[in-house]
């Protein structure tokens, strides 16, 4: 399967789809495939992201949606259409001004959506939305920090995992905003990586890799690690009986996205930003088998799970004061460096 057939299929899908939604407003295609040449193959693990918008509130959906639809792994989230009324709020999202700026819209009932394309494209490259964009995911990682210390004031010690991962990709991602580059999640730190080098700004992106714990590991310190991870989520899958966060994301057709994903970056030589992908995804996988897991079957993933964090230093006995007054430190690096790579860009306009 190509881009331009998987996207087809995805069209198809939200035609079906489409009736069953009440208030449905419109779908566009989000995500790296909104830049790709329609006749790139496909690997079969990719996953398709979808965006459907609806004018009745009681049909949002809080969590996204994932399903295979004609061999297509999709993700799609139901979301409310006031912001996609305004230019101005999409020209300023980090989440989704890249992608009405490339417009592959899946189904447009009223035309508003091809209105706003055509808006977003002509300003998503001005000096003035590119910093609000930079800006707007600065906040949300600063969010993410303040939640994180909020936590471990109150001893939450998952909670303080899960906002200092969501909050690295927030600060990673600044280097693609500030490039007016398409936003990925798995891909965030190698893209970022890419171009800091390019910008040459390593030594950032060497701080990032610090922050994070993976940039002493091996090549092989990383395959034993996805070894591990792939067998514990195999192993959760099968025994999980209790929702956990992103809790959409835990299924066995994903499988292959988390794994095959992460050897595709290992062997593009980025073994130690490949590592990111699967730090949360492990830890999920730790909380399942510690609720879910008869304990006969939890003793030897747990051990090397406990093995992988340690290696990062993402335990519980890490000082995470410190590591989050880092973080804190880093993001201002990494928002100096954004607002410098703004003013400087030739490739941006205003």
């Amino acid at each position: 399967m190509n881009v331009g057939q998987a996207i087809q299929r995805a069209r198809s899908w939200v035609e079906q789809q489409a009736p069953r939604i009440p208030g449905f407003h419109g779908a566009f295609l989000a995500g790296s495939l909104t830049r790709m040449a329609p006749e790139t193959p496909l690997e079969p693990w990719r996953d398709v992201d979808v965006v459907m918008l609806t004018t009745d509130r009681d049909a949002i959906k809080d969590d996204r949606l994932e399903l295979v639809h004609d061999g297509l792994v999709l993700e799609c989230a139901v979301l409310g259409d006031e912001p996609f009324r305004s230019p101005e709020r999409i020209l300023g999202s980090a989440e989704f001004a890249d992608n009405l700026a490339a417009g592959v819209i899946l189904a447009d009932p009223t035309g508003e959506l091809g209105r706003l394309h055509q808006r977003v494209a002509v300003e998503h490259s001005r000096r003035q939305w590119v910093q609000a964009r930079c800006e707007d995911n600065a906040r949300v990682a600063a969010k993410r920090l303040a939640q994180a210390r909020k936590a471990l004031e109150a001893g939450e010690l998952p909670a303080v995992l899960m906002h200092f991962y969501v909050g690295t990709v927030m600060m990673i991602n600044l280097t693609s905003i500030s490039n007016a580059s398409p936003l990925t999640m798995r891909r965030c730190f190698v893209r970022s990586g890419e171009l800091l080098e390019a910008q040459g700004q390593a030594d950032l992106h060497e701080e990032a890799l610090e922050l994070i714990g993976t940039a002493r590991l091996t090549r092989g310190d990383t395959e034993r690690f996805l070894s591990h991870f792939d067998e514990a989520f195999r192993m959760a899958i099968q025994v999980k009986r209790q929702r956990v966060h992103y809790d959409f994301k835990f299924r066995e057709h994903l499988r292959p996205y988390y794994v095959d994903g992460t050897r595709e970056m290992i062997e593009a030589g980025r073994h130690r930003e490949a590592t990111f992908w699967i730090i949360g995804f492990a830890y999920q996988a730790w909380l399942v088998l510690l609720n879910d897991a008869p304990e006969e079957l939890q003793q030897p993933h747990l051990e090397r799970l406990v093995d992988f964090f340690q290696a990062l230093d993402l335990l519980p006995t890490t000082d995470w004061e410190a590591r989050l007054n880092r973080f804190e430190a880093l993001l201002a690096k990494f928002s100096a460096a954004a607002t410098e790579r703004i003013r400087d860009n030739p490739a941006l306009t205003g």
